[in-house]
């Protein structure tokens, strides 16, 4: 007998037919999320979920006394509470990595947009105040050969320093627990104390997950720390 799972989100139709040839399964198909009523229903019998970052207390594993294995379609997991799953000996999977390459691109898209003045200008376009005579000012400023700061070097960063060295010829620096040779070695990335990386930067990015010891990390005094021409993005993943 196949086991019985249940796909919380409507996912590839490939990873569906996967699925398929396996377990005996239902979807939840629709773009809006599943109310939990219905989850709640549907859970009750199954040995697998597929879920996106949906809740796990001990209420929701009640309502599924069944449960063998339960997957993220996510790169996270704070919503896993491993000591009750593993009580309860359920076990939880995610997919990391796989939104790598688009943070990183929408990483260097803000940079852009923002350096650039790409969003300002487009909307002065449709406007139809277009002029020859504009002030300078709409140039912008420029990203390639400028220096760029990331704060936290994970597999996100790195990926970010990547595009900004090779793509913008951008000097990076980094600040993180531990040094990258990897990073340092193929990108000419360059290990900075936080202050140091502050007051160099010309864009100032911040790559770290929010928890105690990250948060707060960037107040008045470090944005005095700054250049009064740089740039500060804070791309870092939220508490659940």
């Amino acid at each position: 007998m196949k086991p019985k799972v249940y796909i919380a989100k409507p996912i590839p139709l490939e990873v569906e037919e996967y699925i398929a040839q396996y377990c005996e399964y239902k979807i939840w198909d629709k773009k809006e999320a599943i109310p939990q009523d219905v989850l709640y229903d549907e859970i009750a019998d199954v040995d697998g979920l597929m879920i996106s970052k949906w809740k796990v207390s001990e209420e929701f594993l009640d309502h599924a006394p069944k449960l063998q294995i339960l997957s993220n379609v996510a790169a996270g997991y704070e919503n896993f509470d491993y000591e009750l799953m593993k009580k309860r000996n359920v076990l939880g999977t995610n997919t990391p990595h796989v939104l790598d390459d688009s943070v990183a691109d929408l990483a260097l898209g803000l940079i852009l947009m923002t350096a650039r003045k790409l969003g300002r200008l487009n909307q002065y376009v449709k406007d139809g105040s277009w002029s020859r005579l504009d002030d300078e000012d709409f140039l912008g400023q420029d990203v390639h050969h400028a220096t760029l700061g990331i704060i936290g070097m994970g597999n996100i960063g790195e990926k970010i320093a990547k595009r900004a060295a090779l793509g913008f010829d951008m000097h990076v620096l980094y600040n993180n627990r531990s040094k990258r040779p990897d990073a340092e070695e193929k990108y000419g990335a360059v290990y900075a104390e936080l202050d140091d990386l502050l007051r160099k930067a010309d864009f100032v990015l911040v790559m770290l997950p929010l928890s105690s010891a990250t948060e707060g990390l960037i107040g008045k005094r470090e944005f005095d720390l700054m250049k009064p021409s740089s740039f500060f993005f804070n791309c870092s993943a939220e508490k659940l």
